[in-house]
């Protein structure tokens, strides 16, 4: 019951703000970032087969709701909670690091050190600095991965060297950035991104 009424309170939040993280058009298939690398926990210690979700909370933007940002710190904070409590998950990641959007969403997948198959995202000639990196939104730089290159045939494959790597997040299973806009959407039925 206390979940049902912390879903109808979060719907009723975002339709009574009109909608959030909507201010441009949905990004197309392939402007999304699928394959995000996820390092596996090294340590081996005698936990139950399935632990909490653990969920790292970024805010963004609040600027437009600086009258009701506690409500939705409140609320954002009671629905994790709630996640945390409900959901398990079995296998734990050490971090989750976001990796660099490529120019014309060109990349090879090769593995860490870049000369044989894998799947670390190397772009083709170079990252793209322009687009936003989750949704419309930028993320903080402290969350993304070195912007990681290869030639146009996918050889000579190396880490660039004006680009380093954040740190990325820590001990945690699922990253959500919050940002919240109040102009008007061009379709009203968006209320948040999710990849």
């Amino acid at each position: 019951m206390a979940a049902v009424r912390l879903l109808f309170l979060l719907v009723t939040l975002f339709f009574y703000f009109g909608c959030l993280v909507c201010d441009q058009s949905l990004r197309d298939e392939d402007e999304i970032i699928h394959n995000v690398a996820l390092n596996a926990r090294r340590d081996v210690s005698r936990r139950n087969v399935e632990n909490s979700l653990r969920i790292s909370l970024v805010y963004l933007e609040l600027e437009p709701l600086r009258l009701h940002v506690s409500v939705v710190k409140k609320l954002l904070s009671e629905a994790i909670q709630y996640f945390h409590d409900t959901f398990r998950v079995r296998q734990t990641v050490e971090r989750i690091i976001l990796d660099r959007r490529c120019l014309n969403d060109s990349y090879f997948l090769k593995n860490a050190t870049g000369d044989g198959p894998g799947k670390v995202r190397f772009c083709k000639v170079a990252c793209d600095a322009s687009k936003p990196l989750c949704g419309p939104r930028n993320v903080p730089r402290s969350d993304v991965a070195a912007c990681r290159v290869c030639n146009e045939h996918g050889e000579d494959c190396h880490a660039e060297n004006n680009s380093s790597s954040g740190v990325g997040k820590n001990d945690t299973d699922f990253v959500l950035y919050v940002a919240a806009s109040m102009e008007k959407c061009e379709k009203r039925e968006t209320l948040a991104y999710a990849a």
